[in-house]
């Protein structure tokens, strides 16, 4: 039988906290409005996709927790991780029409926003 120490254990727990901060999802909660109205969104689209982000991250989360016995930690960690490159994918490409994004002092300062459609705009959104 295979045992794992409490050792082997938390670091696991501690590396997967570390690689998580690598995979930009921190970004998407944090600056979602602004991000959003630099690819072309209206301001009220834009808080609309910021809501459905939020609600989609808490109820996959009680999903998770209501499946994880079942299925196991593992397959749902791996299904997790190809759902999460998948989407996480989708918003780089979404988000590859910005032409600039300066981040300054805790704000961000998007100038000169390059929409899919080609339209150019302006864009100025401090965030506290």
């Amino acid at each position: 039988m295979y045992v794992i120490s409490a050792r082997g254990l938390q670091v696991t727990g501690v590396m997967l906290a570390i690689f998580q901060q690598f995979v930009g999802i921190n970004v998407i909660f944090y600056y979602s409005s602004v991000l959003w109205q630099a690819v072309g969104f209206t301001t009220t689209d834009s808080l609309v996709v910021t809501v459905i982000t939020s609600v989609t991250n808490v109820v996959t989360t009680f999903v998770a927790i209501l499946f994880i016995d079942r299925i196991g930690r593992k397959p749902l960690l791996l299904i997790g991780s190809v759902v999460m490159a998948l989407t996480l994918g989708a918003m780089s490409w979404a988000f590859a029409g910005a032409e600039e994004i300066q981040i300054t002092g805790g704000k961000l300062l998007a100038l000169r926003m390059q929409c899919r459609g080609g339209a150019r705009t302006s864009h100025e959104g401090v965030l506290a």
